[in-house]
């Protein structure tokens, strides 16, 4: 997987650190030169799209077929929590630092 690192000192920041920055919305301050990173507009816009996408897809389909896609027997709710899931889960791989 592609690992974060400081924008000046290349020191690689854990999953846990990268994570709690996205989404409580803070820098990620670098333990070796104190220099604050932070999640570039870029990436936060694409996550915002990213998460309404089965919303949108969904909507499209809904339209286009006159039901909705669901996973198996599950619940649209559900289908969209795997989704939300997934991404959470991946977030931290995703994003871009900025200085």
């Amino acid at each position: 997987m592609i690992k974060k690192k400081c924008k000046k000192c290349k020191t690689e920041f854990r999953w846990k650190k990268v994570f709690k920055a996205i989404w409580s919305k803070s820098k990620i301050i670098c333990s070796n030169c104190k220099t604050e990173n932070e999640i570039s507009l870029f990436s936060k816009i694409v996550f915002f799209l990213v998460g309404l996408a089965p919303v949108f897809a969904n909507l499209i389909f809904y339209v286009v077929n006159d039901y909705f896609f669901q996973i198996g027997k599950f619940p649209l709710t559900t289908t969209y929590m795997i989704w939300y899931w997934i991404l959470l889960l991946v977030s931290p791989y995703l994003v871009n630092l900025k200085k």
